[in-house]
């Protein structure tokens, strides 16, 4: 059994923006707020810490007090965007708990008591000791990004993106992954993809 204080969140906030004109998804503004301002305030009630994963508006980021990751750039050349595994990558390394749950920033209307129904949906359904790590779907698809992950698969990690691999996809299937439906709909896993979608 794992509690609150055994898990780190992890904001990913690093994307290049392509959808939205190149800008910044945290930054923009959605339901009268930031949407980093709105994922720091959904999961911090239901973590130990905060990390935020960001490539771009360091400064800005670091004004809400959490400790801000870059993409390292030892895989896949020069480029700073180097996919949302690198922004887990450096996660678990400066990840101070057993276990690190990953947020995309563009998916801000999930339940506040997320990680309280996971914890119970796994603990009730899945015994199996040796799964390190899980990941969210409803009946309709995967959401491959909204995982939970122990920091043991870090060395794991790290291979698969020296071999410059980059899909989630595959990694779960590397690491031997479980999915947990947690009966949401669609709806709570909206993208925000679109610069239509924040007004």
């Amino acid at each position: 059994m794992f509690t609150r204080n055994d898990i780190t969140g992890l904001i990913l906030a690093g994307g290049e923006g392509r959808r939205v004109s190149g800008k910044d998804k945290g930054l923009l503004s959605y339901k009268g707020s930031s949407l980093i301002e709105l994922q720091i305030a959904w999961l911090a009630p239901q973590v130990k810490g905060l990390l935020i994963s960001a490539n771009r508006n360091i400064d800005q980021y670091k004004e809400f007090n959490n400790l801000v990751l870059q993409d390292q750039t030892r895989h896949h050349g020069s480029s700073q965007f180097n996919g949302p595994l690198n922004g887990v990558l450096e996660a678990l390394q400066n990840c101070a708990t057993e276990w690190l749950f990953v947020q995309p920033i563009d998916v801000p209307n999930l339940p506040d008591n997320l990680i309280d129904r996971l914890h119970k949906k796994i603990f009730t359904q899945q015994h199996d000791t040796s799964v390190n790590c899980y990941y969210l779907r409803t009946t309709q698809r995967e959401h491959y990004l909204s995982m939970l992950i122990h920091r043991c698969c870090l060395p794991k990690l790290d291979a698969f993106l020296a071999e410059n691999n980059r899909r989630v996809k595959d990694f779960h299937a590397m690491i031997g992954s479980i999915s947990i439906d947690l009966n949401l709909d669609e709806d709570a896993f909206k993208n925000l993809n679109s610069i239509g979608d924040y007004r």
